[in-house]
């Protein structure tokens, strides 16, 4: 929400787009603007860099208390699962074993639709 801030206020004032990759390189130069605009967009993302800073030890913390399992390294193959979302799943989940098939594991994340057909 932070970068999307800064990337609102980018456009708005100068009518260029930047990524959110871009903006979260330590490099970024912010483009030519009004001094005041420039104040706030440099202190946006002063706010995210914090932030993130304080989101990577949390994450880290929390991967390095974990007794990591295979059913981790399978959940990192897929794609969008980091190391985070990863651990997550596995501690919600639990013991896979504990479900019939495939589907059964699929309704009890609610990814089946619920509708009872006789």
């Amino acid at each position: 929400m932070q970068l999307v801030s800064v990337q609102s206020q980018i456009w708005r004032s100068t009518g260029v787009r930047i990524s959110s990759g871009r903006l979260r390189k330590p490099d970024f130069v912010p483009p030519a603007m009004e001094e005041p605009t420039l104040q706030a967009v440099e202190a946006g993302l002063a706010v995210y860099r914090a932030i993130q800073q304080q989101i990577d030890v949390l994450e880290r913390s929390a991967y390095h208390a974990m007794k990591l399992e295979e059913p981790f390294a399978i959940l990192r193959t897929i794609t969008g699962v980091g190391k985070i979302l990863g651990l997550t799943i596995m501690l919600e989940t639990g013991d896979t074993q504990r479900f019939a098939g495939p589907g059964n594991y699929a309704s009890y994340c609610r990814c089946v639709d619920s509708r009872r057909t006789c």
